[in-house]
């Protein structure tokens, strides 16, 4: 059925209010429309602290900032992250990656240590001795540096996927079924299974630009199992670097959202800012996550535990068991503070960019913690650097 929606709603309130913009069954499914793998190749944690200075509007829970910091995790001075597979023939199997081929017999120096997942046949190697070395599953637990990479999705899910025209890189997509239909008729959306993963590594506390991200931890196999990169705000919306310090729309950013989504035909509010359908770095055809969209997820599971419904069991948090039931594998990324210059709540907190300003300095994102969430949070556009989701558009 369709949803009814509440009078008197405020994008500020309260989340629970926020979120319960309709009522109706609460059935929901997860599905796919297309099929997809990731690549592979990232980083190793330090140590974790909340974001600090943060001004929260509460979800109806008791939801502090708090200063936290977490066990320090060591990196594996071994250059291979992963195990070899018990055979140590070198392997020179040629695999179909999307609708392109490539072979997996030698690799480069530079990839010595890193993995790389076949979204044709789901298999992973290791670039072990200048071969691609096929990784069994049972060999495939990360070093105590990392997490166990083999349970980041949701085996039981039908994963999509998507090739970015940019890089040709390949992540996994899913189609997961909303609680309500909304006014334009949709009944699902969907979202990246993965946080976006576009551009050159620089290391963290440099000044980004367009096309440059940085990898948790300066090691890029963060990035390349799930993390993906993270982006100033300005970088990803694909602004100009100077809407990191001025308003949008002023003189030195000219920048500004226009595409929104047909809720806001009948909201008769003004609530344009949670429903901006924003491509920024996005490839085409998709656009960065919004709040709306981040609501939607919270109505399936009506009050419950976001991360327990949505989140991976390969980095959960000690005391959760996710189930991962909708393959949305959300993971506690983190993010870098430039003011510290560092990585921090890994394990802790996720967080995502919204395409949506708070003030001339401040940003909106989206964020999970073990207990709770909201989109409320603003965060410093050109002072912290957080991952991304990306939807396909509607």
């Amino acid at each position: 059925m369709k949803c009814v929606k509440a009078l008197g709603f405020l994008w500020v309130a309260v989340l629970a209010a926020i979120f319960a913009l309709t009522a109706c069954d609460d059935s929901s499914s997860a599905s796919s429309d297309e099929t997809s793998v990731s690549s592979s190749s990232v980083e190793s944690p330090d140590s974790s602290v909340t974001l600090s200075g943060a001004s929260a509007e509460s979800n109806g829970s008791s939801n502090e900032t708090k200063d936290k910091s977490s066990s320090s995790d060591t990196k594996s001075s071994s250059s291979a992250k992963e195990t070899k597979n018990s055979s140590d023939s070198k392997s020179s199997s040629s695999v179909k990656s999307g609708d392109s081929s490539s072979s997996l017999s030698t690799c480069p120096p530079e990839k010595e240590g890193k993995t790389k997942m076949v979204a044709f046949t789901g298999v992973t190697y290791i670039c072990t001795d200048g071969y691609w070395i096929e990784v069994s599953s049972s060999s495939a637990v990360s070093s105590s540096s990392y997490f166990d990479t083999t349970k980041v999705f949701n085996p039981d899910i039908e994963y999509g996927f998507h090739t970015d025209s940019r890089d040709g890189r390949v992540y996994r997509t899913v189609t997961i079924s909303l609680k309500c239909e909304k006014p334009d008729g949709r009944k699902t959306i969907t979202v990246f299974a993965e946080n976006l993963n576009y551009g050159k590594m620089i290391t963290g506390g440099n000044t980004q630009s367009d096309s440059t991200k940085f990898c948790f931890d300066d090691d890029p196999w963060y990035c390349e199992h799930g993390f993906g990169g993270f982006y100033t705000w300005s970088n990803a919306m694909k602004f100009p670097s100077a809407c990191d310090s001025v308003s949008l729309g002023s003189e030195n950013c000219p920048s500004v959202f226009t595409d929104y989504t047909e809720e806001l035909l009948v909201s008769g509010e003004d609530v344009a800012a949670l429903y901006y359908k924003h491509q920024g770095i996005c490839d085409d055809g998709w656009h960065i996550m919004n709040a709306g969209e981040w609501g939607s997820l919270a109505e399936i599971i009506n009050g419950g535990s976001f991360y327990n419904r949505f989140g991976s069991a390969a980095l959960a948090y000690s005391h959760l068991l996710p189930d991962n039931r909708f393959g949305f594998s959300l993971l506690p990324t983190g993010f870098y503070d430039f003011s510290k210059k560092m990585y921090k709540d890994r394990e802790l907190y996720a967080y995502h960019w919204l395409p949506q300003e708070k003030a001339s300095t401040t940003a909106n994102y989206f964020s999970v913690s073990s207990s709770d969430y909201t989109r409320s949070y603003w965060g410093l556009k050109g002072g912290w650097a957080l991952p991304i989701r990306c939807v396909k558009d509607y």
